[in-house]
């Protein structure tokens, strides 16, 4: 959860830097890199989440469904 926070606060940074091209020299460095992929800590968050939401959803709804019957 850390990654995502520190990647978004990085990406709003940068829309506020003097100049934009210094990016490239930042992303050739390992901690540059960490910001640089920080998508894919957002991209495998939101993917982790909705598996949960759907894996509870399901599960209520097996139970309900059998309480029916």
């Amino acid at each position: 959860m850390l990654w995502v926070i520190i990647g978004h606060s990085f990406a709003f940074t940068m829309a506020v830097v003097d100049n934009p091209l210094d990016i490239f020299d930042h992303r050739k460095t390992y901690v540059g890199q960490i910001f640089a992929n920080s998508y894919l800590a957002v991209d495998s968050f939101f993917f982790i989440a909705g598996v949960l939401v759907a894996f509870l959803k399901f599960k209520v709804r097996h139970v309900t469904l059998l309480g029916v019957f």
